[in-house]
């Protein structure tokens, strides 16, 4: 029986973005109903910036449309949830986060090689970001060859960063976990 680890970048790629990007936004990135200050009109919409200093919000629409006007046009409650999610949305609009995949040499007479991801994060803006822990998960497979017969099993590694206070221009890397990959091709059979 041989075990052969595959790992498609494309999903790990994804997989981690996603999580990263839903763990600093999850908050901006549910649509729900807003409410005009009397509460005679109301629309569905998800909350994409705003700015503390002249009030505005951004809000875009379930049709696609960003609408931006003041807070004072928003009920009480809306603009509760604004204030509340500020420094969430802030974040969002101020993070850029990238990948970088990073190979350990292989070990001669090992099928596996040590493979980790850099994740890089830049703070654009001009305040710190403060606090910020974020989860991702990795996902990959394991295939199993038995008598010519091949199994996958979808497997998972999870973590977490805790990169805390971002100082405004500054850039930081942290690593996920380790997982061991074999790209290993079988004659007649594939793999790689």
């Amino acid at each position: 029986m041989k075990n052969i680890f595959k790992l498609s970048n494309k999903i790990l790629m994804t997989a981690l973005l996603t999580g990263l990007l839903s763990s600093v936004g999850s908050a901006i990135l549910e649509s729900r109903t807003f409410y005009s200050a009397d509460k005679s009109k109301s629309f569905k919409g998800t909350l994409i910036a705003y700015n503390e200093e002249d009030q505005i919000v951004r809000v875009r629409s379930t049709k696609g449309k960003d609408l931006t006007f003041k807070l004072s046009v928003l009920s009480e409650k809306c603009q509760t949830y604004i204030a509340k999610n500020a420094s969430k949305i802030a974040v969002a609009s101020s993070l850029d986060i990238t990948f970088e995949k990073v190979k350990e040499k292989k070990v001669k007479g090992a099928d596996g090689v040590n493979t980790t991801f850099d994740v890089i994060f830049y703070n654009r803006s001009k305040t710190i970001i403060k606090g910020m822990v974020l989860d991702y998960t990795v996902y990959y497979s394991k295939d199993t060859l038995n008598k010519g017969k091949r199994t996958t099993t979808k497997l998972t590694a999870t973590g977490s960063f805790d990169v805390y206070d971002l100082d405004p221009k500054y850039r930081t890397t942290e690593t996920t976990k380790m997982i061991s990959i074999v790209n290993k091709t079988i004659a007649g059979k594939g793999g790689g």
